[in-house]
């Protein structure tokens, strides 16, 4: 059993292990990081969600929405911690109505990940892209509308999270189930989801039973008459 040293002084801890700690709490595995991501989408209005993922997600992941998009001076605070355009008051605290906090969530998954957002508002002239972690200012870059947002090498820099992982059949798997369980409550919203260059699913924006039955099959939809 390792000894505990209590003479050692109580001390701030570095930003960067702060938010890795803090993302514990949000990021698990693949499906987690695709989850936050798909409300986030959500939140912003899509209508059509684009999902590409490389190695079960572990490698990459690759969502585009055709939403409202984040103005260029919001994207780095997009990437900031405890920076959300959902609340800003208690009262907004204690009657939450969106899925998540876009800003938390994805400083979360940059401390554990290479995070690129890429986004235009409908009315912009052009679209920004910033990396996390950037000092920069946002650079111009090519989107007809909405936001983009690319994790690269998820747990690339937390090793010891990262072999907790399981086989890429298995992240793929959990990371279909998060889909499934969101496209069900929003029939009106599209789905594509592709692995490995290979689209394995796609939903057209559609009624409740048609979504119901395209997610869960038609043997479900006759049963559960």
């Amino acid at each position: 059993m390792t000894e505990v040293d209590f003479s050692r002084a109580i001390r701030l801890l570095p930003d960067t292990l702060i938010n890795q700690i803090a993302a514990g709490e949000v990021v698990e595995r693949p499906a987690s990081v695709l989850k936050e991501l798909l409300e986030n989408a959500l939140d912003a209005g899509a209508s059509a969600i684009e999902i590409r993922l490389d190695a079960g997600g572990v490698k990459k992941m690759r969502i585009a929405d055709d939403g409202h998009g984040i103005a260029r001076d919001e994207l780095a605070m997009a990437l900031a911690r405890h920076a959300t355009s959902k609340i800003a008051s208690l009262a907004d605290l204690e009657n939450v109505a969106s899925l998540g906090f876009r800003g938390e969530a994805l400083a979360s998954i940059a401390s554990v990940a290479q995070v690129t957002l890429t986004s235009r508002l409908r009315d912009a002239e052009s679209a920004f892209a910033l990396d996390g972690g950037a000092v920069e200012s946002p650079r111009p870059a090519a989107l007809a509308r909405g936001t983009v947002i690319e994790v690269d090498e998820l747990f690339g820099n937390v090793p010891a999270r990262r072999k907790f992982l399981k086989s890429e059949a298995t992240e793929f798997a959990h990371c279909s189930e998060a889909l499934r369980r969101i496209a069900l409550s929003c029939p009106e919203v599209g789905f594509t989801l592709t692995h490995n260059g290979r689209v394995v699913q796609h939903l057209k924006a559609e009624s409740l039973p048609a979504r119901v039955a395209h997610v869960l099959g038609e043997d479900f939809t006759s049963g559960a008459r």
